[in-house]
């Protein structure tokens, strides 16, 4: 199976992992120079309580110590730098950069699929005869949107949406025992 990546960016368990990973880079790239830092300083307070000193050593740790606590600061940057000049379209950092807009990706996916069901059940309504597809088409697209629903970060605008859609359903339930 061969996955789209201009269509997986809108999958919000898919942002939901990567916002995690992106959080996990956030931590390491601030919590390793400081463990770093502090290393600095242990070895600094040890030197000086020390009578045998080695200076050039002493010089050398703390050096590597503090080009690695820069370097593992700006990785980030430098990574994001290094791809925003690649000649080529980067999927993969568009989908990184949208983790930034969960909320709103998944309101748009929930709206989208909201007025697919909506559009169904008008069409289902206005149907004569016995219109099991059209049913069926609206049923399958209400029970999407009743999905996009439960991805909205937001509580209450999940239970709002989700307010909404069982409302479609409800009336599409109406709609088929009138017939």
């Amino acid at each position: 199976m061969i996955l789209d990546a201009a269509n997986i960016c809108n999958d919000i368990q898919v942002l939901n992992i990567l916002s995690i990973v992106k959080t996990i880079i956030k931590i390491i790239t601030t919590a390793v120079p400081i463990v770093l830092i502090i290393f600095i300083i242990l070895d600094v307070i040890k030197t000086i309580s020390s009578v045998d000193v080695d200076n050039k050593k002493l010089s050398k740790s703390i050096g590597k110590r503090i080009i690695a606590a820069v370097i593992i600061f700006l990785m980030p940057a430098i990574i994001d730098l290094v791809v925003s000049n690649l000649p080529f379209e980067s999927y993969y950092m568009d989908c990184y950069n949208k983790t930034d807009n969960i909320e709103t990706i998944a309101e748009g996916n929930f709206n989208t699929s909201r007025i697919a069901c909506e559009q169904a059940n008008e069409a289902y309504f206005n149907c004569s005869g016995k219109c099991t597809t059209e049913y069926s088409d609206a049923y399958v697209k209400c029970e999407q949107a009743k999905k996009d629903a439960k991805l909205i970060p937001d509580k209450a605008k999940r239970n709002d949406a989700k307010q909404k859609i069982q409302a479609e359903l409800d009336r599409l339930s109406r709609i088929l025992k009138s017939r």
